[in-house]
């Protein structure tokens, strides 16, 4: 009897321990379940930041080169230089025959004003940029070179040799050794060149064709020039030959006019024109 209540006692205890092992195993299956689906709902609410995806960005210098393909545009350029009277005609005449031929060459055409205001050159050109910077290396290549050091290029006498040729000794010598440098090749036709404004991306030409006017005139500012406002004097004189260039343009709107028409128009609007203070 008292067997048979042992062996009932241990049964049950044995079945407490199982079932205490059964729920624990599926508590814990059921907490793994959880985190997983909570993994996978984290996976599938995840923010995805659209800065950091890699997509086509409209670029401002984009939307202007769209704007500009296809249209008609010209740059402007605007130089002064010193020049002698002597020297006009020659770089007029180098200057049309050098026009010409990068015409025939280049696509687009120059347009502008040669102005001769007194000893002072004034060129301002209209263009394609290219042509423009071609015609800005013609005329630095006939610019003034920088002057030899004094003593080279010249004769040198001897040491010891008077300009007679006699020594100090008061002997006769000979022929005193020379000594020279090569003359430049270059022509110094006009100064140095001032570049005062260059501009690009007009879709308007002001001027018409190609003029040379040469006008005389004296400086009236006198001792030391202001270059306080040497920035205004530039942009005014810019501004003067615009409008000058307008008014002989709309006056021979739809024409190719000669060279003698073209003076004379600009002769009649020479008060626009810029003045020698403003240039020199």
């Amino acid at each position: 009897m008292v067997d048979a209540t042992a062996a009932a006692a241990a049964a049950a205890i044995a079945a407490e321990l199982t079932g205490a092992d059964e729920g624990e195993d599926g508590e814990e299956l059921q907490q793994a379940q959880e985190i997983r689906r909570r993994g996978r709902q984290q996976e599938v609410q995840e923010f995805i930041d659209p800065l950091a995806q890699e997509t086509k960005r409209t670029l401002l210098l984009e939307c202007v080169e769209r704007q500009l393909k296809g249209q008609h545009h010209v740059s402007r350029l605007f130089v002064t230089f010193s020049i002698t009277d002597a020297n006009q005609a020659p770089l007029e005449q180098d200057f049309g025959d050098w026009r010409g031929k990068q015409e025939r060459q280049m696509t687009g055409s120059l347009s502008g004003l040669l102005l001769f205001i007194g000893q002072t050159g004034v060129a301002f050109m209209e263009g394609p940029t290219e042509f423009l910077f071609a015609a800005l290396i013609f005329f630095h290549e006939r610019a003034t070179e920088p002057r030899p050091v004094p003593g080279r290029g010249s004769p040198q006498l001897s040491t010891g040799v008077g300009a007679a040729g006699v020594n100090i000794a008061g002997r006769a010598s000979p022929a005193p050794a020379t000594h020279t440098v090569p003359a430049p090749t270059r022509k110094d036709l006009i100064g140095p060149l001032r570049i005062l404004y260059f501009t690009e991306l007009h879709g308007v030409r002001v001027s018409t064709s190609w003029c040379t006017y040469a006008q005389t005139a004296k400086p009236q500012s006198t001792g030391q020039v202001d270059e306080s406002n040497a920035h205004e004097l530039a942009f005014a004189s810019y501004r003067k030959l615009l409008l000058a260039c307008l008014k002989v343009s709309e006056k021979l709107s739809g024409e190719d006019p000669r060279a003698d028409i073209l003076q004379g128009a600009y002769r009649k609007h020479a008060e626009l024109l810029p003045t020698i203070d403003e240039v020199m």
